[in-house]
């Protein structure tokens, strides 16, 4: 299973290393040590006495986000803490806009309001770079007015 999480480390210090990433987001295997948390590349060697990782940064526990399992309408995978943007039509062609955290709990992804992602996935679609109520904020604030049809 893969997890997703804010590295440590600097934008300019990732970049200075083989680890891919985006805006300091990093995809990989998660160890957790009490308080600590770390992402990982894949095994490259191990015996009796040691395992070494491809690469490994230490991340911020609290956006940690566990692969869904289900992709986006792009085809890009859906974690657990990532924003989904998806348009509701009503019976009478009313069109609603909505942008809403995935949670993953009991190995169901659900959005807000309890629905099931599995059902709508198809039609959403990933919000690049928002995670966290702070960061939807930010980036709603820099979009430009999207009327409801």
């Amino acid at each position: 299973m893969l997890f997703k999480a804010k590295s440590l480390m600097t934008e300019d210090e990732l970049n200075d290393t083989i680890i891919t990433h985006d805006h300091q987001w990093v995809t990989g295997n998660l160890i957790v040590d009490g308080n600590l948390a770390v992402i990982t590349g894949g095994i490259i060697e191990m015996n009796d006495e040691y395992l070494s990782h491809e690469w490994w940064t230490v991340v911020d526990r609290h956006t940690v986000g566990q692969d869904t399992g289900l992709t986006d309408k792009n085809e890009t995978p859906i974690f657990e803490k990532d924003w989904v943007r998806y348009v509701f039509t009503d019976l009478h062609g009313k069109s609603t806009v909505y942008d809403v955290p995935v949670t993953y709990d009991d190995r169901m992804a659900c959005i807000a309001g309890g629905w099931l992602l599995s059902g709508i996935c198809q039609d959403c679609e990933i919000i690049p770079g928002v995670h966290d109520l702070d960061t939807y904020t930010a980036w709603k604030n820099q979009q430009p007015e999207e009327p409801n049809t």
